[in-house]
């Protein structure tokens, strides 16, 4: 048999899978593994453009400002992930909500009314976007942030009204009467 360092290559798990398997990181403890290695990898990468001159110290420390950001939300986005898996485990032993017919009706109204808005910031995107070809770029890009997380925030909240729509029409569905 083949020997190394008291592990057998035949009849035992190799050592990786054995730390793998101690250290049971968590879906959190994974993603900060692959964020710091993605990281890494993007610097090294921008270094690499600096040094033989694809890239200007501005548009270096541009990229890392980016990378720094873009990391910022997913680990962001990686949070409230878990944070909204932990509530609707704690949830999911309360009752169902019954929504009555009026309620389904303001719903429907409200989420139209979302929708609409979303309609709206979008097409302020585009006559912005249209307008502002030759204005300074520092102000275009708080424009279209400020008009985009506005957008994410309607988004969000229609979908939490499906959601709430859809929870309610189940309940109602599952307890109507059946003929038969």
């Amino acid at each position: 048999m083949i020997r190394s360092i008291g592990y057998d290559r035949i009849s035992e798990t190799p050592p990786l899978s054995r730390l793998m398997q101690k250290m049971n990181l968590t879906p959190i403890a994974k993603f900060m593994l692959l964020f710091t290695a993605c990281f890494i990898s993007v610097l090294l990468f921008a270094t690499y453009a600096v040094v033989s001159g694809l890239l200007s110290p501005r548009e270096f420390g541009i990229a890392l400002t980016l990378v720094c950001a873009v990391g910022f939300v997913a680990l962001w986005a990686a949070f409230v992930k878990l944070r909204t898996k932990e509530a609707a485990a704690q949830i999911s032993d309360a009752p169902p909500v019954v929504l009555d017919v009026a309620t389904r009706k303001r719903l429907t109204r409200s989420i139209r009314i979302h929708k609409a808005i979303i309609a709206f910031f979008v097409l302020c995107l585009a006559g912005a976007l249209a307008e502002s070809r030759r204005a300074p770029l520092v102000p275009v890009m708080v424009g279209i942030t400020m008009n985009l997380l506005w957008t994410a925030g309607v988004v969000l909240r229609v979908r939490q009204l499906q959601r709430t729509l859809a929870e309610g029409q189940a309940v109602t569905s599952d307890q109507s009467p059946t003929r038969g």
